[in-house]
């Protein structure tokens, strides 16, 4: 087993150079964990501990040798794709994204974030675009803090 204590760098700062390719796929919620055994898709076992407060994202880089590269892949979750339609949508959304602490992604267009029954009501309530989609929740990660 390979036992990764930090995030050896970023996928798209890695040149392969003959070496494979391996994921460890990974849902939202597991990618804040700090400890945990996982399976890359070629079977092998990586034991993550990370430091405290530490999370994975997807293109994170655990591990690196001459025959392999094991690399974070985001797996699809549960989510909300918010697609604003004008300026005031864009800071009505923004407002009560931040006023709930929601984790978001914001990618060209829309914003992503994980699946909330009760902000599904607030979207349509404020008449905002969005639908509900199987997807990796990735794109510029908007901070999240809490009280």
């Amino acid at each position: 087993m390979i036992i990764v204590t930090a995030i050896a760098g970023r996928l798209e700062r890695h040149a392969l150079g003959g070496r494979r390719l391996e994921s460890v796929e990974l849902p939202f919620d597991a990618m804040a964990k700090g400890h945990q055994r996982v399976k890359t898709d070629a079977g092998t076992e990586v034991g993550i501990s990370l430091a405290r407060g530490e999370r994975l994202a997807d293109g994170d880089v655990l591990y690196a040798d001459a025959e392999r590269v094991i690399a974070v892949k985001a797996a699809d979750d549960d989510a909300l794709v918010i697609t604003p339609a004008e300026p005031m949508q864009w800071g009505l959304v923004g407002f009560h994204l931040g006023n709930r602490h929601c984790v978001s992604f914001f990618q060209p267009g829309s914003i992503l974030v994980p699946y909330d029954h009760t902000l599904e009501e607030l979207l349509r309530e404020l008449g905002v675009p969005f639908r509900r989609d199987s997807r990796p929740l990735v794109g510029i990660r908007a901070s999240a803090h809490a009280h």
